[in-house]
Order: C-alpha cells, then structure tokens, then sequence
C-alpha cells in the first residue's frame, strides 16, 4: 500500500510529525502501564473496584489512540525520509 503521506509537502509532514509524537508516546505509556498493573493484580488475586469496567474501557481507547497515532506518526516519518530521497 503507497503511503498517503507522500501527497503532503515536506513542511505539512513535519508540523504532523511534532503533533503525533508525543500523543502516541504519552497514551501508550499511561495505557499500557495500566494494562501492566491490571494484570499484576489480577495475578495476585486483588478484587477489582466496581468501576474497574469503565476504567478498562478508557485504559484501551488510550491504547488504541496509541497505536493509531504511533502508525500516524511512523507514516509521516517515512514520508519525510522518502521525500529527501527524492530531492
């Protein structure tokens, strides 16, 4: 599949780059460190609180916004990598 960020000019790519990187790393950390933590206790055997459901809900939007801003940012990133090679 082309990258669709080959359309975009250099500077756009950037811009996209420097806005992606740190919502990707930020809400993969805090998301997966609290996937980590569920699991932890649930190996210990602690009883969860009642609202453990919601907070599984928001844990995971947190990842998947993580791993689609991460896959963002890796396309901008090869887009600004191919466009230097082109040049």
């Amino acid at each position: 599949m082309k990258n669709p960020f080959l359309k975009f000019p250099f500077w756009f790519n950037f811009i996209l780059l420097i806005i992606f990187l740190p919502i990707s790393t930020f809400t993969l950390i805090f998301g997966f460190a609290h996937v980590v933590e569920a699991i932890r206790q649930s190996i210990k055997g602690v009883t969860p609180p009642p609202d453990a459901f919601e907070g599984g809900i928001i844990v995971m939007s947190l990842c998947l916004i993580g791993i689609i801003t991460l896959l963002i940012t890796i396309g901008t990133f090869l887009a600004i990598l191919g466009g230097k090679n082109k040049s």
